[in-house]
């Protein structure tokens, strides 16, 4: 499950399409190399976004995911 804790990089790499949430959500430095140790709890903070919300957003992507994979 994803967390406000975790690093923004390692969801990238961990949930299929979270790049677009991220920007959909303001945070459109994805590529930028502080996403290798930047939380999201520290992005959405230096972006002024809900982190509630984009942590949710980001949870149900990876929800959806893994239940496609098992069908």
């Amino acid at each position: 499950m994803v967390s406000k804790n975790d690093i923004i990089g390692d969801v990238l790499r961990k949930v299929k399409g979270s790049a677009r949430v991220f920007m959909q959500h303001g945070i459109r430095c994805v590529g930028w190399g502080g996403a290798q140790y930047e939380t999201i709890e520290q992005g959405a903070q230096i972006h002024g976004v809900n982190i509630e919300k984009l942590v949710n957003d980001l949870q149900d992507l990876d929800a959806k995911n893994n239940t496609e994979n098992l069908n």
